[in-house]
């Protein structure tokens, strides 16, 4: 507005002039009042006069974006706490009052979803009630648990904290919904999920130690197959607009997100798993609904549908807050940077050959008694075509103990013209007095050097030179996302994830020592390197010479100790082990020898170890089930039906010059099967009075 100045000019002077005789009171100008805004960081307020306004005008303005559109979700416009007019579009307007003003707008749900749209940081509480019902229908108990999970969702990757869960199983509590403090609970599980490169497929990530981000597919339980990244933890706001949204009829700036839309199923098992910190896919969320405060979620709350277990009934319910929005909300994981060890290097990529001999030694210190035991296994590697195992009793001395050893050769490598690569079918051996038998079938496409050895696939970033030693770096020392991997890394025969790691490199030896949680300390030795050969080794296809259970035991000594223990005649009551499918069964070991002469009492376990390796344990356990219990049956052997936990048999029979009750029992776990024999003094049963 353009203001004119007045020019006042006194009586006095006017009577100069004109001679009039008299003069009127001065003209006063009008006091103009200025207009403001909040200082917004998201949209302009355009169209003030910077000059200011008389009392009574009429004040115009538009509300634009920073980049000039005038598209700005505007849940409110107020000037000091009172509602302005509405002029349509973007334009708003008020009466000047005889006062300075500032005027205030609050953005909306559009404003929010687009800051949340580039990331998210949740925090939050998740409360489940479960309620036991007994086989009659009625109430047994109620518990709950809670327990907090931050995360932070964003287009390409998202980080998981759950923290441990603290239970209550007060029903007073249950009933009342008094609140559970998990606020000081430490982290249980960290979770890095990623969108895998080339890919839509979930999967989870971290820095191994070779220096590489590593991802790994998550796979559905039920179904094996990939899960999506955009239906599972993609940021679940990238899949919104305001219109999957409704206001809640009695608070202003709540608004509640559409559950019962199937098109939006997928922002439900996102927020699902964001929610319950894992992939479970009996939960989903029910109900969600978010506070916006000025353009920004502030707090979101809801709950879960009851994913109706057999057992019980459950209600989930969970409250959160939001901790920021942005890029920034998730710090993207990258490799390490630095100078490498060319020395490490060095000794690392020399074992990678594959050629050595390795001693592994096992300490464990009991923790209650002190105790200690060592075990030691050692092994030979001519460069990935053949590797021989000796494994050798616990506290046993090396150089004299007779190794139980095991013996793995690459049967066949062909070149297929059609996927143009070599394949390898691996076979494994054991030794039975002197002579090794074939034990296991074809683990098709696996190559000893590859597949079976470990491949010391870790960069010297990982480690600092202390001395003469390279010690793995501490967590704190590392990113939060690197993983210390486990034993296999560097030792064929363990699987421990490591605690500490310390390689030392000699002429002609690298040396890791490692402990763990459970207090074993494990020595790994390479010595050897590049120069390790195993003699030509001949090995029978079939067990068909071996025709008595003491035939299958490694040495004399074992066997003396299997028949001293349960008479030959009979331990091969039972056939010998031969199966139809996966090889030979040749790893067959006594175990569990009891002798109690003064009672008449003997009882032994025979374990045969079945093929886990070629997909035949259970072809393998039918074999011998049909087996051994026909041939006990032909012996005249009784099967009692009753005891249905194992297969049983029982027979009166003469053992060693007294008449004795004989049961031999069938049964297995895991890989191995197991056959146990128990004898027992017969003793007439007393008549009824």
């Amino acid at each position: 507005m353009k203001r004119k100045s007045f020019l006042l000019i006194s009586a006095c002077a006017l009577l100069a002039f004109g001679g009039l005789a008299s003069c009127s009171s001065p003209e006063v100008a009008p006091e103009i009042y200025t207009v403001s805004d909040n200082a917004p960081t998201d949209y302009s307020i355009v169209g003030l006069d910077s000059e200011g306004y008389e009392a009574g005008e009429k004040v115009l303005f538009g509300v634009v974006s920073k980049d000039g559109t005038k598209d700005v979700d505007l849940a409110e416009v107020r000037v000091e706490g009172a509602s302005v007019t509405h002029e349509g579009g973007n334009l708003y307007s008020f009466v000047m009052p005889a006062t300075n003003v500032k005027i205030e707008v609050t953005l909306g749900l559009d404003a929010a979803l687009a800051k949340a749209q580039t990331g998210a940081a949740f925090d939050s509480i998740f409360t489940e009630k479960q309620t036991y019902i007994d086989n009659s229908g009625e109430i047994s108990s109620k518990s709950r648990y809670a327990r907090r999970v931050t995360a932070t969702a964003t287009n390409e990757y998202n980080l998981v904290t759950r923290y441990k869960s603290v239970y209550d199983y007060d029903e007073a509590n249950f009933d009342n919904n008094v609140p559970i403090d998990v606020s000081k609970t430490e982290a249980d599980t960290v979770y890095m999920f990623a969108k895998k490169p080339e890919t839509t497929h979930l999967a989870t990530t971290a820095l191994d130690m070779n220096n590489t981000l590593a991802y790994s597919d998550v796979l559905d339980s039920a179904t094996e197959a990939n899960l999506d990244w955009y239906s599972t933890f993609n940021n679940p706001f990238s899949l919104l607009d305001a219109d999957d949204f409704e206001a809640d009829a009695t608070e202003v700036g709540v608004y509640h997100l559409k559950t019962g839309d199937p098109s939006l199923n997928p922002v439900k098992t996102s927020l699902a798993q964001i929610i319950f910190g894992d992939i479970q896919l009996g939960y989903k969320v029910d109900e969600f609904s978010v506070k916006v405060v000025n353009g920004e979620f502030t707090e979101y709350s809801g709950t879960f549908a009851d994913p109706a277990f057999e057992m019980y009934k459950s209600e989930v319910s969970f409250t959160g807050t939001f901790t920021g929005f942005g890029e920034t909300v998730f710090e993207t994981p990258t490799t390490l940077e630095g100078e490498v060890d060319e020395d490490l290097e060095d000794a690392l990529a020399d074992l990678r050959k594959g050629n050595y001999t390795v001693t592994v030694t096992e300490k464990y210190t009991n923790s209650f008694t002190q105790k200690t035991t060592v075990d030691v296994t050692r092994g030979r590697s001519d460069g990935g075509e053949h590797f021989l195992q000796e494994i050798f009793a616990t506290d046993a001395d090396i150089a004299t103990a007779e190794p139980a050893e095991t013996y793995f050769y690459n049967q066949l490598t062909v070149y297929d013209d059609f996927m143009e690569r070599d394949e390898y079918s691996v076979e494994q051996a054991v030794k039975i007095r002197n002579e090794y038998f074939k034990f296991s079938s074809d683990r098709e496409d696996v190559r000893i050097l590859t597949n079976m050895l470990p491949q010391f696939n870790f960069s010297s970033l990982f480690f600092k030179k202390d001395g003469d030693k390279y010690v793995l770096k501490t967590a704190e020392e590392l990113p939060y996302y690197a993983v210390f991997g486990t034993e296999e890394l560097f030792s064929p025969f363990t699987t421990l994830s490591l605690r500490n790691l310390e390689i030392t490199i000699g002429d002609d030896a690298v040396t890791f020592v490692t402990d763990d949680t459970y207090g074993t300390i494990t020595t790994v030795s390479y010595t050897n390197i590049g120069s390790t050969t195993i003699e030509e080794i001949t090995i029978n296809e079939t067990t068909e010479k071996l025709t008595k259970w003491e035939d299958f035991f490694k040495n004399d000594a074992i066997t003396t100790q299997a028949t001293s223990t349960i008479p030959s005649e009979i331990i091969n009551l039972v056939p010998v082990p031969r199966v139809s499918y996966g090889g030979s069964v040749a790893n067959v070991t006594p175990a569990y020898f009891e002798v109690d002469e003064e009672a008449g009492t003997r009882s032994m376990q025979i374990v045969c170890a079945l093929d886990s390796f070629g997909d035949m344990v259970d072809l393998q356990y039918d074999d011998l089930l049909v087996l051994f219990s026909q041939g006990l049956s032909a012996q005249g052997f009784d099967y009692d039906e009753s005891d249905t936990s194992q297969y049983l048999f029982r027979k009166r029979m003469n053992v060693l010059g007294v008449d004795s009750d004989v049961e031999i029992s069938l049964g297995g776990y895991g890989t191995y099967f197991v056959v146990e024999y128990n004898i027992e003094k017969h003793v007439e049963p007393t008549p009824e009075a």
